[in-house]
């Protein structure tokens, strides 16, 4: 878990990255009526000074076990 404290002001806007290193660990798994593995990253933002001091939002992720096809063109490229 990361917690990063970051102080934005009234009407203003902050863009914010991080990198997630993943595991091996096995890939998403929906075909099957017994057993089901999903994954998801959960954000979460505190806001100083409101009533309902917190949002989060829960994101699904796809783990699988070939590269995108994007990556596979760049590494004949080179």
């Amino acid at each position: 878990m990361n917690d990063e404290n970051i102080d934005i002001a009234p009407h203003e806007v902050e863009t914010m990255s991080v990198s997630l290193k993943i595991p091996e660990t096995t890939p998403t798994f929906k075909t099957c009526s017994i057993i089901e593995v999903t994954y998801y990253v959960e954000v979460r933002v505190v806001c100083k000074g409101t009533i309902n001091n917190s949002v989060s939002c829960r994101c699904p992720v796809i783990i699988g076990t070939l590269p995108l096809a994007a990556n596979k063109v760049e590494e004949s490229a080179t």
